[in-house]
């Protein structure tokens, strides 16, 4: 499925996210998210060049936008974007599964 900017605009702010989905922005934090086990259902970029040393898992679906810098920007928290960011999906059984009910609860 493919998404206009707008409606990826949507998505992407907290109006337009479910519950259980968290965007995260940043190499490592999107890195170590898929390292353990949460792959991004959506993964924004600005330059080609910053996809490189992510454990992309090709059988998952997964949405890759290239937007421009000042988009991501825009729907960012932090004050220096570093140009990427992935919507990730968490469920309350992953959370307990590996983190266990007196940490969740």
């Amino acid at each position: 499925m493919t998404f206009s900017l707008r409606q990826l605009s949507w998505i992407m702010t907290h109006r337009g996210r479910e519950d259980d989905a968290v965007l995260v922005e940043g190499k490592r934090l999107i890195i170590d998210a898929m390292k353990a086990g949460l792959h991004p259902s959506i993964f924004l970029f600005s330059r080609l060049n910053l996809l490189s040393g992510y454990p992309f898992d090709l059988s998952r679906d997964l949405a890759m936008y290239q937007i421009p810098y000042r988009n991501i920007k825009a729907w960012s928290e932090l004050k220096s974007h570093p140009g990427v960011m992935g919507k990730i999906k968490v469920t309350f059984s992953y959370l307990l599964a590996n983190m266990g009910a007196e940490h969740v609860c």
